[in-house]
């Protein structure tokens, strides 16, 4: 019996169920160490360990550069803005290198790009080669923020989230999700499980970025708000359950 041809109705759903969700993981620099130990081994390999434990996804990891250097606190030392948010997302890139080598170690495939120039030690980042990596199934680090000062990592997962057709970002911080002020300093901020961009850009709270919300507020992208430190919870929100504050 001869094959009938496929209905181009029939491809796209093909085509759907074949596609592998998309994941933007903008991790906070808290998770990579601090103080006197910037690059902490234990929670490198924690870290490591969540990002190994999710499967059936597309990977793409935005690190933050707190841990190291906040351009923010050169700036209060009298550094011309550029500069210091330079200086900043360097920090994303140690940061990224050391990612790569613990995952390597976790036995994941990694490919490494940077908004920043530095052909050595990266590949310079355009959205057409990070969906290339993705789909032969490898882990994609994108360091160096944007590329340009003025610029947030939250925006810069944002764009990459928007340039790469992503299903969710999740912002793994220190906290649980999204409040109505601090939580480490207000013990009465109230908690929110879930927010419209509408409601989060309104509200401008501490944890997320205004920008990075108003990029995202046209788009389906889901961004959830979590706490990196509680063991399971990148793979929860991977699969679609939001263990902190879902904005959509």
């Amino acid at each position: 019996m001869r094959n009938r041809p496929v209905s181009p109705s029939e491809h796209k759903n093909t085509q759907k169920k074949t596609r592998r969700r998309i994941i933007v993981l903008k991790v906070s620099g808290e998770a990579f160490g601090g103080g006197e130990n910037p690059l902490d081994e234990k929670k490198i390999s924690y870290l490591t360990s969540e990002i190994a434990s999710v499967k059936g996804a597309s990977i793409v990891i935005v690190p933050g550069g707190g841990n190291i250097l906040r351009g923010e606190s050169l700036k209060n030392r009298g550094y011309d803005k550029a500069d210091s948010d330079y200086l900043g997302m360097l920090s994303t890139v140690y940061n990224s290198v050391c990612l790569k080598h613990a995952l390597a170690k976790k036995g994941l495939r990694c490919r490494l790009f940077s908004a920043l120039s530095i052909d050595k030690i990266t590949i310079p980042y355009n959205p057409e080669a990070a969906l290339t990596a993705l789909r032969a199934g490898e882990c994609v680090i994108v360091a160096g923020g944007t590329g340009n000062p003025f610029v947030t990592t939250d925006s810069a997962a944002a764009l990459r989230a928007l340039e790469l057709g992503a299903d969710i970002l999740i912002k793994a911080t220190k906290v649980n999700g999204v409040y109505s002020d601090d939580p480490i300093i207000n013990k009465k901020a109230v908690f929110f499980k879930t927010l419209s961009y509408e409601e989060a850009v309104r509200k401008n709270p501490r944890v997320c970025d205004r920008t990075a919300l108003t990029m995202l507020s046209n788009s389906n992208i889901k961004f959830m708000v979590l706490n990196i430190f509680k063991p399971g919870n990148i793979k929860k929100a991977a699969g679609g359950k939001c263990p902190g504050t879902l904005i959509s």
